[in-house]
């Protein structure tokens, strides 16, 4: 038996542990791409924006972030809490509007108070959530906690309840809560919202 028979049989055990191995990899790879966008290079994954930046399914609210000036605070180092909108969401509100996401993203002003409603200044766990419990956004407006046998809802002055579909996604600089529904402010001179 030469030497090159010997290393031969060690080489195509070698080949196969490395083809498993990059299978495997791909897979992997398959596995956490799907859903995650690449992260914004401005936001670091364990900030609210980094969080909201790598999933897929907060593109329409990461270009809004983007759009109204939100990035910055959302990377900052003050705790916040996000009631994020899924994408979903927001093809939800601009279809019932009969708008496009151009043209909301391009009303800064409304785009600047939908989004700040959307925040809250602390880290609000689900847990510190109580029924009827009000809570103060970023602009000068509340929203209130509907807690019942279908879910935990967020009540805001001016449109549907949105329920909570996920809770508790920990930031660096605070706390995001996915919500099914867009947050619409109140007008101005509109009944408070319902405790």
């Amino acid at each position: 038996v030469t030497r090159s028979e010997k290393v031969e049989p060690l080489r195509s055990s070698h080949e196969k542990s490395n083809m498993k191995f990059a299978l495997a990899l791909v897979a992997l790879l398959a596995l956490f791409s799907t859903g995650f966008a690449q992260p914004a290079p401005e936001a670091a994954l364990d900030t609210l924006a980094g969080l909201v930046s790598s999933n897929s399914n907060f593109s329409i609210l990461l270009a809004a972030a983007k759009a109204g000036g939100l990035v910055d605070e959302l990377s900052g180092p003050d705790k916040l809490t996000v009631f994020a909108p899924t994408d979903a969401a927001f093809e939800a509100l601009l279809a019932a509007e009969e708008l496009t996401a151009e043209e909301l993203l391009g009303n800064l002003d409304l785009l600047r108070l939908i989004l700040g409603y959307h925040v809250v200044k602390g880290e609000v766990l689900s847990s510190d959530l109580s029924n009827g419990q009000v809570i103060d956004t970023l602009i000068p407006a509340t929203l209130s906690v509907l807690i019942d046998d279908m879910g935990v809802f967020i009540v805001p002055g001016g449109g549907e309840p949105a329920k909570v579909i996920g809770a508790d996604v920990l930031a660096s600089n605070g706390v995001v809560h996915i919500i099914d529904k867009v947050l619409i402010p109140p007008t101005p001179g509109a009944a408070p919202a319902a405790e």
